[in-house]
């Protein structure tokens, strides 16, 4: 249809009506049909995300890079729905891609730690200082990782509160990972009276560290 306003008279108020009437007769299709691109595409972005989720999860993957690599696959698959949605809109995908350069390079200075954060995830997946379901010490705070995502780590305290930590702070701070060695040694204070018999208390605690399964006794001097 024929938007041009050669010719058009201003002072008459019927053509503005006429002209409206025209662009949403002729933007309403695309409209609807943007929307169900980005809804059906959104879906399917997900479900080729979680398709591949579950394909690592059966080649049994490490749990740390299949996350990533799903969080980025999703992002990039919803980016490629959301440009496609801007083309049906009547603005050309070459023009888009040239406006979202030139906005990239205007918001580098608000972005930069975003892409920080990005670039700490990357570190952490190449340098392993922990991985999904390691008791880790960050930041003051002792939990389990339970995700690493594009821009932040999710810990789980003992009282089950869950942390995010932005990536940069999480690899920026001193790093305890207690999950690194199968073994830790666990320092216990056990206080007695003056009077009480010493020799008993050691055997007593010598026989309720031994019958632990899960501890392993050093027999020479198993209580000091």
């Amino acid at each position: 249809m024929d938007f041009s306003l050669q010719d058009f008279d201003y002072t008459d108020i019927a053509s503005y009506y006429d002209i409206l009437i025209a662009f949403w007769i002729s933007f309403i299709p695309k409209f609807v049909w943007a929307l169900l691109v980005l809804f059906i595409g959104f879906k399917v972005a997900n479900m080729i995300g979680n398709a591949v989720e579950r394909y690592f999860e059966r080649a049994q993957f490490d749990p740390t890079v299949e996350r990533f690599i799903v969080n980025i696959l999703k992002v990039v698959l919803k980016v490629m729905v959301i440009v496609a949605v801007v083309g049906i809109l009547w603005v050309q995908t070459s023009s888009f891609v040239a406006l979202f350069a030139a906005a990239g390079f205007a918001l580098w200075g608000a972005l930069s730690g975003t892409l920080w954060h990005f670039a700490s995830g990357i570190v952490i997946l190449w340098f392993r200082p922990f991985k999904i379901w390691d008791l880790v010490e960050i930041e003051w705070r002792t939990g389990t990782v339970i995700d690493i995502s594009i821009f932040s780590t999710k810990i789980q305290t003992i009282d089950t509160t869950i942390v995010i930590i932005p990536n940069s702070q999480a690899i920026g701070w001193s790093i305890v990972n207690y999950s690194m060695k199968d073994e830790r040694q666990i320092d216990m204070l056990v206080w007695i009276w003056y009077n009480d018999d010493i020799d008993y208390a050691r055997e007593v605690l010598t026989k309720i560290a031994t019958d632990n399964d899960k501890s392993i006794v050093n027999e020479d001097k198993p209580v000091k």
